[in-house]
């Protein structure tokens, strides 16, 4: 589940993903196992792919993006048994993108939408010309979306700067 309060992801076994999460406590977790890394040149971004987790009754798919070795984005996707080969994301999945159709697309939005509601509450806001529904949270942002061009569809969460998080008066959180 997503911790509305703090943004925490956390997983049927125990994993857990915080906003305090930095690169080095990630290469030393339970969630480094079976997962995959991109860098890019100049080490100021890693992107890492995880294996296959369960929340809430679903098997996602996630991918998290460091910036400066501090934790800055998740992206969650619900995925399908088809998706899975060996307990690894099969990307695109061995249907391969020859059954992909718009419909399934939205539809998989649409589970996105409804996970979040139940998980979160009412968003923020929807935008349903540019098929985005989100989120402003204590912690950051939250979002589900689905990318016309890429043909994809997925939750984000963003965490704000640690230094950035304020009460809406404008002082400085306590965390």
């Amino acid at each position: 589940m997503i911790e509305p309060k703090t943004g925490a992801v956390r997983f049927r076994d125990g994993a857990t993903i915080t906003r305090e999460l930095t690169l080095a406590t990630f290469d030393g977790s339970p969630l480094a196992k079976r997962s995959a890394r991109d860098e890019d040149s100049d080490d100021t971004y890693v992107t890492i792919r995880l294996a296959p987790r369960e929340m809430d009754g679903e098997v996602f798919g996630a991918q998290i993006l460091f910036h400066d070795e501090v934790l800055n984005t998740v992206n969650l996707w619900i995925m399908d048994e088809t998706a899975i080969v060996d307990g690894v994301i099969a990307y695109p999945p061995e249907k391969g993108w020859d059954t992909w159709t718009l419909k399934t697309a939205v539809a998989a939005k649409a589970r996105h939408d409804a996970w979040l509601l139940r998980v979160l509450g009412p968003p923020t806001k929807v935008d349903a010309k540019h098929y985005i529904t989100s989120y402003e949270l204590p912690w950051g942002s939250a979002w589900s979306s689905y990318d016309p061009r890429g043909g994809g569809s997925e939750i984000g969460l963003r965490y704000a700067a640690r230094d950035a998080l304020t009460t809406k008066r404008g002082k400085r959180s306590k965390r």
